[in-house]
């Protein structure tokens, strides 16, 4: 992005190979991630910075994914 120096969107590899963005432009853990439109689960949104997003790791190393992982898959 020419304001942001980065951008995220719909099915997208970070040039450094740590990220993956699903077909709905959200952080995945590999390439051809889609999201339900609709599903029986509470769904949590994480919001915010370049830390957030942890963009310098990989999916397994982001509180996102160990936030995942503590709630359970179910």
């Amino acid at each position: 992005d020419d304001l942001m120096g980065w951008t995220t969107g719909p099915n997208k590899r970070s040039s450094n190979g740590l990220y993956y963005s699903s077909w709905e432009g959200i952080r995945a853990s590999h390439e051809g991630v889609s999201y339900p439109k609709v599903t029986e689960r509470t769904r949590i949104a994480l919001v915010g910075d370049s830390f957030t997003f942890a963009d310098d790791v990989a999916y397994e190393d982001s509180w996102g994914y160990q936030l995942e992982k503590a709630l359970g898959s179910g």
